[in-house]
């Protein structure tokens, strides 16, 4: 049995736990250890519910990197990798590449980028938008593509890929293998569950955490200011609220650090979205969130707003939700043009579309009958 070291640029988290079946692994019996290396590829953060354990292990530079490689119990090691295949992270690949490790990539999958616009409109956009940041994006293509042909980069022992677009985004891998994607995980947990969190009927609110992100921590970027940003969720939400005569709970960001106090004290529940979207009467998203998978799996009815503040810091967040609402054949809202909770429609869902989104980006028909930590167990202990 061989020994599985994470390397992660993200806290481990209970989220982290289950999605990667850390837990899973540990519980066969296999060696783990999990190696933090955010100082390394981003700018140092704190999460919430990060766990300490013994199998944890923080990396705070590259000469400690390489030093851990280097050791003899880590020479056969399989070295799962958290940190996303892009330039700016491939120091991080080029070191273990040197090193000749074993690498598997997890593809966590992808969004729809269905806007009815031509590839090379987007591209002459972008280039005339900012002329840097274009030739700055190509350089970096290039250069993925450069270490590929080279082989600097070693291919991946396994790249477990989520959906029909996953599988076929070119990645350097001797295999790919299909997998399910962890939202997906989690519906099948409760698809038959019959009980009911809250009382009654409700519309459910999937908050993102917005104004805190820790996604966005390395980008430079500023944040949307929270009391303008909250100011506007609970305007639009008391609206709704009066026009469908249904009380509105918030399913609330795994990462999020605030309360219902956010929320004017409505129900507030953590880590209970699968559960709260299959009992819901509708689903708000405020942003184009990956959660919209267990809207897709449970066919429920979704209204997609922003606001101007989200609008003026991250404009390229309501174009990807504009984009995942065209693919769904659905509309998305200014909420702060909105005078009246009539003026939103939520529309049926339109179940074709539905369907390709989630063979496209969260299953396959491979993989969807099976457990995904089987499948990667499986798969590991045949390298």
């Amino acid at each position: 049995m061989k020994k599985i070291i994470y390397v992660s640029s993200v806290r481990l988290t209970n989220s982290v736990l289950r999605h990667y079946f850390i837990d899973s692994n540990i519980e066969k019996g296999a060696e783990v250890e999990f190696w933090d290396i955010v100082p390394l590829v981003r700018e140092n953060y704190d999460e919430k519910n990060t766990l300490d354990v013994e199998y944890l292990q923080y990396i705070d530079n590259y000469k400690e990197f390489k030093t851990l490689i280097r050791l003899p119990e880590n020479q056969d090691a399989v070295y799962i990798m958290l940190v996303n295949y892009q330039n700016k992270y491939i120091k991080v690949f080029r070191i273990l590449s040197n090193h000749n490790c074993k690498m598997v990539y997890t593809y966590a999958g992808e969004m729809p980028t269905t806007k009815d616009v031509l590839k090379f409109q987007k591209i002459t956009s972008l280039f005339l938008k900012n002329p840097y940041d274009f030739f700055k994006t190509a350089v970096s293509v290039l250069r993925l593509k450069f270490y590929k042909i080279l082989n600097i980069v070693k291919p991946f022992e396994i790249a477990f890929v989520v959906g029909n677009k996953s599988l076929f985004s070119g990645i350097n891998a001797k295999k790919v293998v299909p997998i399910n994607f962890f939202d997906f995980n989690y519906f099948k947990e409760v698809e038959f569950s019959k009980e009911n969190i809250v009382d009654g009927k409700f519309i459910l609110f999937i908050d993102h955490n917005a104004p805190y992100h820790s996604d966005n921590i390395d980008d430079d970027e500023e944040f949307p200011d929270a009391e303008k940003y909250f100011k506007s969720v609970n305007r639009i939400i008391g609206l709704i609220e009066e026009s469908q005569n249904l009380k509105i709970v918030i399913a609330a960001s795994p990462k999020a650090k605030y309360g219902s106090e956010k929320y004017e004290g409505r129900e507030f529940y953590q880590l209970m979205t699968p559960a709260l979207v299959k009992h819901a009467e509708y689903i708000i998203m405020p942003y184009a969130s990956l959660a919209v998978s267990y809207v897709v799996l449970n066919y429920k009815p979704v209204l997609f707003i922003y606001n101007n503040e989200l609008m003026r810091v991250w404009p390229f967040s309501v174009e990807e939700q504009q984009n995942l609402a065209t693919y769904l054949n659905l509309e998305v809202y200014n909420s702060d043009l909105i005078t009246h909770g009539k003026q939103l429609i939520f529309k049926p869902p339109s179940m074709d579309r539905y369907d390709l989104y989630k063979y496209n980006f969260l299953t396959s028909y491979e993989s969807e009958n099976e457990l995904s930590s089987e499948i990667f167990w499986e798969e590991i202990n045949k390298l």
